[in-house]
């Protein structure tokens, strides 16, 4: 199946932090919207029977991929200067390798490499996070007013700098126009929390066929988007781990599933984060599996799937990896 680069434009501020699987929730929301209720348990069902609709990578930054998650290298200097500590310490906390950095690199992959490579290349600016106050509404009186004085508390928001553009990988068997038309549907409502209220405006500006970046004599992958191994998928290499605990969306986000059930939260699941290396000798363009199991209500399902792109570790680093 093919791949597409989709192009995407935020214009507002964000409530919720953009990530691969909460930008899937709101595809399968728009199916649903578009299609109804047997067309969104077709799509869903698809993907435990052969190739997925639909697989996403995490909106990274346009021209970036995420830093892989290979140890920190030494320094090579038993004792640095106060000034090569601090550019140590401000270097290994860049996440974001530049395409062209990438393709350097990929072939002969290392920390020291990966540190060489994003401590001379530039960096995409970084959202800013902010805290804005509101004043809690009291029910019965319709205003603001309560015992003791106003209710204030802060919902925390995130800003980019304009334009703030985003590349969204994906794999899917439907072509250009269907790949929007899913984007276009799920992004209508906004992204993530009070979407309905101006928060999450994301256009989408194209929609491209692309390869995946090559790479000769690869022997593992780098992970797009946070991942939950399938049964098969490799289990070896450098990861970190992290807990995905997301929320109902759509119409389940006020009122009942279908089962009858009013619990928003879904349980929580563990998933590798992006940049993840698995090592293989057979890589694919994507990993993981859509989970069920998640909520009280059987329908519910999350995404643990990701775009991965193929590179090969250095001898060292790979010996290490084993």
């Amino acid at each position: 199946m093919p791949i597409y680069r989709v192009a995407l434009l935020l214009r507002s501020s964000l409530g919720t932090p953009l990530a691969g699987d909460t930008l899937w929730g709101h595809i399968a929301w728009g199916v649903c919207y578009r299609e109804g209720e047997a067309g969104v348990a077709a799509w869903l069902d698809a993907y435990d029977h052969g190739e997925p609709p639909l697989v996403i990578s995490d909106p990274l930054p346009a021209g970036y991929f995420p830093r892989p998650r290979l140890p920190r290298p030494v320094t090579g200097v038993e004792t640095p200067t106060r000034s090569e500590a601090h550019d140590f310490k401000t270097i290994g906390k860049r996440q974001w390798v530049s395409h062209n950095v990438w393709s350097r690199i990929a072939s002969e992959l290392s920390a020291a490499r990966v540190f060489e490579g994003i401590s001379t290349s530039s960096q995409p600016e970084s959202g800013r996070h902010a805290g804005t106050l509101h004043a809690g509404i009291n029910r019965l009186t319709g205003g603001t007013d309560q015992e003791g004085g106003g209710l204030l508390y802060a919902v925390e928001r995130t800003w980019y700098a304009a334009p703030a553009r985003f590349d969204v990988w994906a794999h899917s068997s439907g072509g250009v126009e269907e790949v929007r038309r899913w984007f276009d549907d799920g992004l209508s409502g906004g992204y993530g929390r009070d979407g309905a209220s101006g928060l999450g405006h994301i256009e989408v500006e194209d929609v491209q066929p692309v390869d995946l970046p090559p790479c000769a004599g690869a022997n593992a992958v780098m992970t797009l988007g946070p991942l939950t191994p399938a049964v098969g998928d490799p289990a070896r290499g450098f990861m970190s781990l992290q807990t995905r605990a997301g929320r109902l969306g759509g119409v389940f986000a006020i009122g009942a599933t279908p089962s009858g059930s009013t619990v928003r939260q879904k349980r929580p699941v563990h998933a590798l984060e992006r940049g993840s290396i698995l090592l293989t000798d057979d890589p694919r363009p994507w990993y993981g599996r859509v989970l069920r199991g998640v909520h009280e209500d059987p329908a519910i399902r999350h995404c643990g799937l990701t775009i991965a792109i193929p590179c090969r570790l250095e001898a060292a680093q790979l010996a290490e990896a084993m």
